[in-house]
C-alpha cells in the first residue's frame, strides 16, 4: 500500500465492499496542522487509542470517541464535533446563544477495526476539519474534565447570559505546563508494559554467500522480516566457535574469497535499522546499494512529522554551550537541553508544536519511549552473541527471557490456530543454520542442557509440508513470524 502523501480512505459501502478514496495531504502539509493520524496497526484497541490521542493533540485537536463496540470497532471524531441542542421549555429568543461555541459540527472521523488476526487498524473516514488549529489545549475540557465544583460554576454563569468563551477563560485559566508534560510523556500515567519479540539467528548463514554483495542481501531480507513482524531484537550468534568481535569487521583487504562471518551480518543489519539520515555519518558501509529500504516508522522523510525522530549529535554547540545541536533529518537541525559528545545517536522527543519555525529546545529519552507512549514499532536492537549459550546468559532485559521457542524440521507439528502460547514479557524465536539448531546446541559448551527439548519452552516445525529438502534461514525467518503471528497476538492480548 503506497501512502506516500496519500491516505487511502475506506468507507463502508451498502453492498459490505470497501470504497477506496485517494485523500490528498497537500493542502494539509500547508498548514502544517491538524493533519489526520497515518493508516497503522496496532496490537490492541489501547494502544490504538493512545496514538490517536497523543498524534491528535501534537496536530492542534482533540479526539473523543462517538461510537463503539469493543471488540469490533471504535469511531473518534474531533471534540468540536456536533452542534448544541435548546432542552429549554422557555421561549427560543431567551435562550438563544449570541455568541459561538466549542461544537461547529466538525466533520473529522476516524475509525479502528478489529482484524481477523486480533491486530486493530486505523482507517479515516473524513480527514478534514472546519476550524483552525488550538494553540492551547490546556482548556480543552476534553482534554482534562471538568471537577464538579467547575461544573456547578459553569451552570451559574451560563444562567446569568456570560459567553461560553469567558466561561471557560474564567473557569480554567491557560496551563502552559500541559505542554511540557506532553514532552515528557507525562500525560499518559499508566505505561504499558509492552511485551517484546527478539530473533536469534546463526552468524554461519552467511558462509555459502558467494560474494559480499550477495551476504549483505540476505541481512536485507532478515531485516525486512523483523521490521515487517515488528520484531524488537535481533541476536546474531556465531555457531562456529569462533572469537570474532562483532565490531572489529572493516572491508580493507577483504576480497570475496575470504570466509564471510557473523560481523558483517551484525553490521550490515545495524545500518539497515538506522534512518537513512544518518547512516552516512554512523556507517562507512560499501556493497549496500542493493539494500531493500525497510520503511520503518521511525524512518521519517523531511516533510513527515511524529512525536520522536531519530538524530545524530553534532559538533556545534548552542552558544552559551547548554545545548546540543542534533541532525533530526529536518530541513534544519534542533538543540537538545543538555550537552553531549558528537556522532551520539539520540532518540529525541520533537515537543508539541509541529510548526519547525517555531525553535525551542527539545528532549533526549530512551529509545523505548514511542513504543511505551504511543505504542509505535521503533525498530529493533542487533547484538552479538559469541554461541548459542550467550543469547540467553546476555540479555538484555531483566529476568531474562521468560518464554522461548525453538525452530526446526525435526520439531513437533502443531497448527498455528492450536498453539497457545502462553503470557510473556519477552519472546525469544531460535533459528539454526545449515546444520540445524541441534548443533548449534551441541557447540555451547557452557550450555547446562544439550537437549533442545530442554533448553527450549517449544520446539516446532513451522513447515510441515516442504516442497524443497532444505529451507534457508532467512527464509525460515518470514514462515516462522507469519506462523507465530495469530498465537503471539493471541498471547499479547492476554497481557
Amino acid at each position: 500500500m503506497d501512502l506516500e502523501g496519500v491516505d487511502i480512505v475506506e468507507r463502508n459501502v451498502e453492498n459490505g465492499q470497501p470504497e477506496v478514496i485517494d485523500f490528498e495531504y497537500e493542502d494539509f502539509f500547508k498548514q502544517g496542522k491538524l493533519l489526520p493520524p497515518p493508516i497503522k496497526t496496532f496490537q490492541a484497541r489501547e494502544e490504538l487509542l493512545k496514538y490517536v490521542q497523543c498524534y491528535s493533540l501534537l496536530q492542534g485537536y482533540i479526539t473523543t470517541i462517538k461510537d463503539s463496540k469493543k471488540d469490533q470497532y471504535v469511531t473518534l471524531g474531533c471534540d468540536r464535533g456536533g452542534s448544541y441542542r435548546n432542552r429549554t421549555k422557555t421561549p427560543i429568543e431567551e435562550r438563544k446563544r449570541k455568541s459561538s461555541s466549542r461544537l461547529i459540527n466538525c466533520p473529522f472521523r476516524i475509525k479502528g477495526v478489529k482484524l481477523v488476526d486480533g491486530s486493530w487498524v486505523l482507517r479515516v473516514a473524513t480527514g478534514a476539519h472546519n476550524h483552525e488549529a488550538s494553540n492551547d489545549m490546556s482548556r480543552s475540557p476534553s482534554f482534562c474534565p471538568y471537577s464538579k465544583e467547575e461544573v456547578v460554576k459553569i451552570k451559574e454563569m451560563s444562567k446569568s447570559g456570560i459567553p461560553p468563551r469567558q466561561i471557560l477563560a474564567s473557569v480554567r485559566p491557560a496551563q502552559p505546563k500541559v505542554k511540557e508534560e506532553l514532552v515528557d510523556g507525562e500525560m499518559m500515567k499508566k505505561k504499558y508494559e509492552i511485551p517484546t519479540i527478539s530473533i536469534a539467528v546463526p552468524g554461519s548463514i552467511t558462509h555459502n554467500a558467494q560474494s559480499l554483495e550477495l551476504a549483505t542481501r540476505l541481512a536485507g531480507q532478515i531485516a525486512r522480516a523483523a521490521t515487517i513482524f515488528r520484531v524488537d531484537e535481533i541476536v546474531v550468534y556465531d555457531n562456529k566457535n569462533s572469537t570474532t568481535d562483532a565490531f572489529s569487521f572493516t572491508t580493507a583487504g577483504r576480497t570475496d574469497d575470504d570466509e564471510i562471518d557473523a560481523s558483517i551480518l551484525v553490521r550490515v543489519l545495524e545500518y539497515l535499522e538506522t534512518p537513512q539520515y544518518l547512516r552516512r555519518r554512523l556507517f562507512p558501509m560499501y556493497c549496500v546499494g542493493p539494500l531493500p529500504p525497510l520503511d520503518a516508522p521511525h524512518h521519517l522523510q523531511k516533510h513527515e512529522w511524529c512525536p520522536y525522530r531519530e538524530g545524530i549529535t553534532l559538533i556545534e554547540k548552542s552558544p552559551d554551550s547548554t545545548a546540543t545541536l542534533v541532525d533530526v533529518g529536518l530541513y534544519k537541525n534542533v538543540f537538545i537541553d543538555e550537552t553531549l559528545e558528537p556522532g551520539i545517536r539520540v532518540t529525541v522527543a520533537m515537543g508539541y508544536n509541529a510548526d519547525p519555525e517555531i525553535e525551542h529546545s527539545h528532549k533526549v529519552v530512551p529509545s523505548s519511549m514511542p513504543k511505551e507512549d504511543l505504542g509505535l514499532y521503533w525498530g529493533f536492537k542487533v547484538r552479538y552473541a559469541s554461541n548459542m549459550s550467550s543469547v540467553f546468559k546476555e540479555c538484555p532485559y531483566k529476568g531474562g527471557y521468560d518464554h522461548t521457542i525453538g525452530t526446526s524440521e525435526r520439531g513437533l507439528v502443531i497448527k498455528p490456530s492450536e498453539l497457545t502460547i502462553p503470557r510473556f514479557r519477552h519472546l525469544l524465536i531460535a533459528f539454526g543454520g545449515p546444520a540445524g539448531l541441534e548443533q548449534s546446541i551441541i557447540e555451547a559448551s557452557s550450555l547446562e542442557e544439550k537437549d533442545v527439548h530442554e533448553v527450549f519452552d517449544f520446539y516446532l516445525n513451522t513447515c510441515p509440508h516442504q516442497g524443497s529438502r532444505t529451507i534457508q534461514t532467512e527464509e525460515a525467518v518470514f514462515i516462522s513470524l507469519q506462523y507465530f503471528q495469530e498465537p503471539i497476538s493471541n498471547a499479547i492480548q492476554q497481557s
